[in-house]
């Protein structure tokens, strides 16, 4: 999603299928951090449930594959969510996969990715996730960052 597209309030999913994948977080705040956007949320659905995390509007964004609308329920008085806009879930390839394990695991270690590390991510994402259609150079920085985090693989 965009950053732009990123309200507080609102409550966002990963796109994924599956009680193992699936995910949602609801946005509580939208703030300036020393000089960082940075996205408070918590997690509504999936690994984590009910704990709060802190990342930057980009990583976010990168993360949100759509919005939750929520629907109010008049017989129970309780809220519960469905999903629009849910894109339909290709099969991942292995870079994607890589891709995704990377920022899981900087998001756990409240690792903050810089510019030129989210651009990296951005020229995967445009290429399809393939590799053959993707400048080396830009294989070989992603290569070094996951390194940086799975340094025996």
């Amino acid at each position: 999603m965009k950053t732009t597209e990123i309200k507080k309030g609102r409550v966002y999913h990963n796109g994924k299928t599956g009680p193992r994948s699936y995910s949602e977080r609801e946005v509580l705040d939208i703030v300036n951090h020393h000089g960082e956007v940075k996205v408070k949320f918590k997690q509504l659905v999936g690994r984590y449930k009910g704990e709060g995390f802190s990342i930057t509007l980009s990583s976010f964004a990168s993360w949100a594959k759509g919005e939750v609308s929520p629907i109010l329920e008049k017989f129970e008085g309780r809220r519960s969510y469905i999903t629009v806009k849910t894109p339909e879930v290709p099969k991942k390839s292995h870079l994607k996969r890589k891709v995704e394990r990377l920022i899981e695991k900087a998001e756990k270690q409240g690792y903050i990715f810089n510019d030129l590390q989210l651009s990296i991510f951005e020229a995967l994402g445009s290429g399809n996730w393939d590799e053959e259609k993707i400048n080396w150079l830009v294989l070989e920085q992603f290569e070094r960052l996951y390194a940086r985090f799975y340094p025996n693989k």
